[in-house]
């Protein structure tokens, strides 16, 4: 690799660690209750292009959504997510990678509070310096706004930063941003089609591909 980092942002959901299964049945069982219909899990993900969790709930209930509405897909996530851990080596590779000099950040698709409550059921808060959600970016993945506030909140251009994600909307946003698009090949929505620069099949050999000369 060419490039000279000094920066590594990392998406959330599907890249550090699984969160398929807690995010979509809090998803179903929020809207269930709000009087919507009964979306299966590829809906659901298919919906993930939308938004954070407001805006993903307004789109699939067709209507405005209350606070106590929003408040409870955030109570069924926290109880979904209880069990959840980082995907095996992750928390080896975030070391790694920050013993190599190497600033950690994290942007994701999901809210604030999303990001605020899954890092903290995995323990893995306090490893990225920046924390970028969804709602602050303004607009979703593809859309490069979050790399690019992400990037500008760390102070460093997004030419020395590297965008993890497991998505085809994470590459597609990191290279749109100018950042160096990382595949996550270990991640819950990666497909070998996806426009990434570099893939990484474990997270344990991330720092070695990054720091590269």
């Amino acid at each position: 690799m060419s490039r000279r980092l000094q920066a590594v942002i990392f998406d959330m959901d599907g890249t550090l660690f699984d969160s398929m299964e807690p995010v979509t049945d809090a998803f179903i069982s929020t809207i269930l209750e709000a009087g919507g219909r009964r979306f299966t899990p590829d809906e659901i993900v298919e919906a993930f292009t939308v938004g954070p969790s407001e805006r993903m709930m307004e789109h699939l209930l067709g209507r405005q959504v209350t606070e106590a509405e929003h408040a409870s897909y955030h109570r069924r996530l926290n109880i979904g997510a209880a069990a959840m851990r980082p995907y095996p080596g992750m928390e080896a590779a975030l070391t790694a990678l920050a013993d190599a000099g190497l600033r950690l950040a994290l942007f994701t698709g999901a809210d604030v509070r999303s990001l605020d409550l899954l890092l903290g059921r995995t323990g893995l808060r306090e490893r990225f310096e920046v924390r970028t959600g969804g709602d602050e970016a303004g607009r979703a993945k593809p859309d490069p706004a979050g790399v690019t506030l992400t990037c500008a909140r760390l102070g460093v251009d997004p030419s020395a930063s590297a965008y993890v994600g497991d998505s085809e909307q994470d590459m597609l946003a990191a290279r749109a941003a100018g950042t160096l698009a990382v595949g996550a090949g270990w991640g819950s929505l990666w497909r070998g089609t996806h426009p990434a620069d570099v893939v990484v099949r474990r997270p344990v050999d991330l720092a070695t591909v990054l720091t590269a000369s």
